[in-house]
C-alpha cells in the first residue's frame, strides 16, 4: 500500500491503514456468520485468502479512501474495521464498518463512522444499511449524521 491514508483516532480507538499483518483477524472476523450477515460477502477459505485480498486492496492507491482497521487503544487490538469506499460504477462513496461481536453495542461503530461525516456534503449508506440491521441503521440515523435522518434506502445495494 503505497498511499497510507493518516491514521485518525477517537476516544478509545486508532484507524489506520489494513495492511496484510491484518490476514488473521480479517479471516476472523469475516467467519462469523453474524458478523457478515448483511452483507452479501462470503467468508474466506482461509488466512492466505484474506492475506490476498488485503494485498491487492487498492481503494487507497485509487481513489484516496478505504476501510480502515480500527484498534482498541488500551489492548492494541484489532476490533474491526471502518471507513469509505468508492463505487466507480455509481460515482458514490459508501460508509462501512464491521466489528468483532465482543465490541457491538458499545458505540464504536458511530465514534469511528464520525470520522468519516465530513468527507462529503452526502455519502450513500450503500454497503452499511440494512433496514433488517437496526443497530447499523441506527448508526446512520444517528445525530452524528443529522443529513442522514431523511435517507433513503435501497433494496439489494452492497
Amino acid at each position: 500500500m503505497n498511499h497510507p491514508l493518516p491514521t485518525l483516532q477517537t476516544p478509545r480507538t486508532l484507524l489506520r491503514n489494513l495492511t496484510t499483518d491484518d490476514a488473521e483477524d480479517f479471516y476472523a472476523l469475516n467467519l462469523d456468520q453474524e458478523v457478515i450477515k448483511y452483507t452479501g460477502d462470503k467468508p474466506f477459505n482461509n488466512v492466505q485468502e484474506a492475506k490476498d485480498f488485503l494485498a491487492s486492496y487498492d481503494q487507497y492507491e485509487k481513489y484516496g479512501v478505504g476501510r480502515l482497521a480500527v484498534i482498541d487503544k488500551t489492548t492494541s487490538k484489532m476490533m474491526g474495521w471502518c471507513g469509505l469506499k468508492y463505487h466507480k460504477d455509481r460515482d458514490e462513496y459508501d460508509i462501512g464498518f464491521r466489528f468483532f461481536r465482543a465490541y457491538w453495542n458499545k458505540g464504536y461503530a458511530t465514534e469511528t463512522a464520525k470520522n468519516f461525516r465530513t468527507f462529503r456534503p452526502f455519502i450513500h449508506p450503500l454497503n452499511l444499511c440494512q433496514l433488517k440491521h437496526v443497530n447499523s441503521y441506527s448508526v446512520i440515523v444517528s445525530p452524528y449524521w443529522p443529513y442522514w435522518s431523511s435517507t433513503f434506502y435501497r433494496p439489494g445495494c452492497r
